[in-house]
């Protein structure tokens, strides 16, 4: 049985207690725990009518992103700093705010977008902490406005080199994120295999990954097995 099923296994997704028992788990300091708590809020309100295509509530994807990085804290790797674990929970948490919610606003008519992301940055810095910022910043994909960011494909582009160019510490969040988004692949009509989602992480992303797993060995490793199991599994399934 593949390793990411086991994270959850027995877990009760989307409910705040296995959260809460991993935090004191870990014995964090209060602001820690309060911040974590926030962001929880924070992340099932600004989803809260979002689903995925498969029908499931959005916010379980980001509910399962956040508490990889709390299993991981507490199964994998006992030495992570505890403000390295508080700020990858957030991010793994509110990595999406920026690109799919309104939870700090949305750009004004006119306004060009990386100004924007600026002022969203310094305001997730205020409320969480500077890293978590830089991190949520780092997985988020611009949005097209025709001003400053002219179509997808330069958004993408500049998505890739956030990641090819952040620190570890920012850019991990994003290994439990892609490791959820292979696992619970769904098929469309317009992407009835996950073809696009493999080539995308065996050629964007991983290369990336493998830097994060030199400077977080246990934590960078177990991510990247839950990924390359992830792959198999789809593999399997879909490309026979």
């Amino acid at each position: 049985m593949a390793e990411r099923v086991d994270i959850f296994k027995g877990v009760d997704i989307g409910r705040w207690e296995p959260y809460k028992r991993k935090i004191r788990q870990l014995r964090l300091p209060e602001e820690a725990q309060y911040k974590i708590r926030d962001a929880y809020k924070l992340t099932q309100e600004a989803h809260r009518t979002q689903t995925r295509l498969s029908g499931e509530k959005y916010f379980r994807h980001l509910w399962r992103t956040g508490y990889s990085v709390l299993y991981v804290a507490t199964k994998v790797d006992t030495s992570l700093d505890k403000d390295l674990i508080r700020d990858w929970t957030i991010s793994g948490l509110g990595h999406d705010w920026i690109e799919d919610t309104a939870a700090f606003g949305r750009p004004l008519p006119e306004q060009p977008y990386i100004e924007w992301e600026d002022e969203v940055e310094k305001n997730i810095a205020d409320r969480f902490s500077p890293r978590s910022a830089r991190s949520i910043r780092a997985l988020t994909e611009p949005m097209v406005n025709g001003i400053d960011i002219l179509d997808a494909d330069m958004a993408k582009q500049m998505q890739t080199e956030r990641l090819s160019l952040g620190p570890s510490e920012e850019v991990l969040p994003k290994m439990p994120d892609r490791s959820d988004n292979l696992w619970t692949f769904h098929p469309t009509a317009e992407k009835p295999t996950p073809t696009g989602k493999i080539k995308d992480t065996e050629e964007k992303l991983i290369p990336i990954f493998e830097r994060v797993v030199k400077d977080y060995p246990k934590a960078g490793n177990f991510f990247m097995r839950q990924i390359e199991e992830a792959i198999l599994h789809l593999l399997k399934r879909y490309l026979k």
